[in-house]
């Protein structure tokens, strides 16, 4: 609001500067109240910095308690017996599969004698 030179401000303007004054330093603050709270929450540099080292001191713990429980002697005890089972299935699987063979020739060889041995014995009827 433009005043002239020789006119004096009345009551009405100074109290609508006093407000307009009020009304800045009430934005003000606020404006500073929501800067530090955006700052509190946010990460610098050093919360990042310990987060991800404090992740990295986990992942490397974890690490040397899995390598500790698995010793080299453990390692190799577990793949012997793995090994062994595995032989032991393939023998009895070589086993089963020599018998259903055996079983297969036997019963051809049979269908294949019945015949004759009727013809046999129909020949020694006669």
């Amino acid at each position: 609001m433009k005043t002239a030179a020789s006119h004096a401000p009345s009551k009405t303007e100074d109290l609508l500067v006093s407000l307009a004054e009020t009304v800045g330093s009430t934005l003000g603050t606020i404006a500073a109240k929501v800067d530090t709270a955006h700052k509190a929450f946010s990460k610098s540099d050093i919360t990042g910095k310990i987060e991800r080292s404090g992740k990295k001191l986990v992942r490397q713990s974890k690490k040397l308690v899995s390598g500790a429980v698995t010793s080299k002697k453990t390692r190799r005890a577990t793949a012997a017996g793995r090994r062994a089972k595995h032989a032991v299935a393939r023998r009895a699987k070589a086993v089963v599969r020599k018998a259903g063979t055996t079983a297969k020739r036997v019963k051809i060889r049979a269908k294949a004698t019945a015949p004759r041995a009727s013809r046999t014995k129909a020949r020694s009827r006669r």
